[in-house]
């Protein structure tokens, strides 16, 4: 599978001069937007389940800011405003997902595994296997068993150890930036 690195604001421009149908089929695949790094509170918050009504099923709509720093400073994370476009295809690859060099998706996280999990688009379907990574793969803060498979859906919050994406498909990632 091909991975390709985006922004944000590449890919704003791409919506502005394509019609939705035409970006769909440029497009076919799958959006990774690099949303940053999970806070521990709302990790522990989502553990404890003290959100009233959110169920484990539930997509969060979470946000991250700057992060401030022991130093003082506010630096963002290195990964905010990338987008991983992860092709599809009728011969999809899986991809390596991890701080190793052999991952065709890099996070260079310290919470995240050299090799911590595989990622492959099937038709219409993204699936996502955590390799037995040390800090766990999770889906809308629900920790994902290790080799055990799961097909996401448009929204979903992925997290690779601390590390947190949000996943659009081509169709509703073009109807987010147009809007």
């Amino acid at each position: 599978m091909k991975v390709e690195t985006l922004t944000l604001d590449a890919l704003g421009e791409a919506v502005r001069d394509m019609e939705k149908q035409l970006f769909v089929e440029r497009y076919p695949g799958f959006f990774l937007v690099a949303l940053g790094t999970l806070p521990a509170e709302e990790i522990r918050l989502r553990k404890r389940a003290r959100i009233p009504g959110l169920q484990p099923e539930d997509t969060l709509a979470l946000r991250y800011g700057d992060v401030l720093n022991p130093d003082g400073s506010k630096k963002h994370h290195p990964l905010r405003g990338q987008v991983f476009f992860l092709q599809g295809g009728p011969a999809s690859d899986e991809i390596l997902v991890g701080r190793g060099l052999t991952c065709e998706l890099i996070v260079t996280d310290p919470s995240v595994s050299d090799i911590h999990c595989v990622m492959k688009v099937c038709s219409a379907e993204l699936r996502v296997t955590d390799a037995q990574s040390t800090n766990g793969t999770s889906i809308n803060l629900v920790r994902l068993p290790p080799q055990t498979e799961k097909i996401l859906n448009d929204e979903d919050i992925v997290s690779f150890g601390r590390c947190s994406f949000q996943l659009f498909s081509a169709a509703m990632i073009y109807d987010q930036l147009s809007s």
